[in-house]
């Protein structure tokens, strides 16, 4: 079959730099103003997205499961529209030696026979652990007396978005919150949230990969 080329997808990369040096017919790179990474990939084969869009949290629970046996914790998974497609729009953080988090976004168009993959990759830079240290004095208040155990997070500091009965690690925390972005605009979190939102909102899909087949 003829699959599209990268340039069937575009997104506004104004204030992007390019990396032509990190290029290929498949993939392409850029570098935003706040040095955080964005690719976007084409992978010209059946995507392995692990159920189907409409089975929420069955995907839920496979990305979920993907993520922690790479020792990440997933954030965010919805099945959204991006660019008049259906996408799936993934938030997962991952940490960094020695210390530091690493939060990466993405939005999967997955086609029957291919797939387009935007990507946000943000680091945390500097002095680390700030929102959680600011954002662990309300879970304390709000914990009953008896619920603290020495050595163990405390109670509701971490649960899962959507299933708060959860308990596989790692785990999302109260302060991955998105109440919490606007407080820490400079956290890695908030800036892949607002990069994945531009990407989102500004996405152009091409009319020969919207008439694909779909996945």
């Amino acid at each position: 079959m003829n699959f599209p080329s990268i340039e069937s997808v575009a997104f506004d990369t104004t204030q992007m730099t390019p990396l032509p040096d990190e290029n290929t017919p498949d993939k392409h790179a850029w570098l935003t103003p706040e040095r955080d990474l964005v690719l976007l990939n084409l992978f010209c084969k059946a995507p392995d997205v692990p159920a189907r869009l409409d089975q929420i949290d069955a995907l839920r629970a496979a990305y979920r499961k993907i993520a922690n046996a790479q020792g990440c914790a997933l954030i965010e998974a919805e099945v959204v529209d991006a660019g008049s497609c259906r996408a799936i729009w993934l938030i997962v953080r991952s940490y960094r030696k020695p210390h530091g988090s690493i939060y990466v976004a993405s939005l999967t168009l997955p086609f029957h026979d291919f797939s387009f993959v935007l990507k946000a990759q943000c680091e945390e830079r500097g002095m680390t652990g700030i929102r959680e240290a600011m954002v662990l004095p309300e879970v304390l208040n709000a914990a009953p007396d008896d619920s603290f155990v020495v050595g163990a997070p405390p109670q509701g500091w971490l649960v899962d978005l959507y299933d708060s009965n959860l308990r596989t690690q790692p785990l999302r925390n109260v302060s991955e919150d998105e109440k919490y972005d606007a407080k820490f605009p400079d956290h890695p979190l908030s800036r892949v949230r607002r990069l994945i939102r531009h990407l989102d909102s500004s996405l152009v899909v091409s009319p020969e990969v919207k008439a694909a087949m779909p996945f």
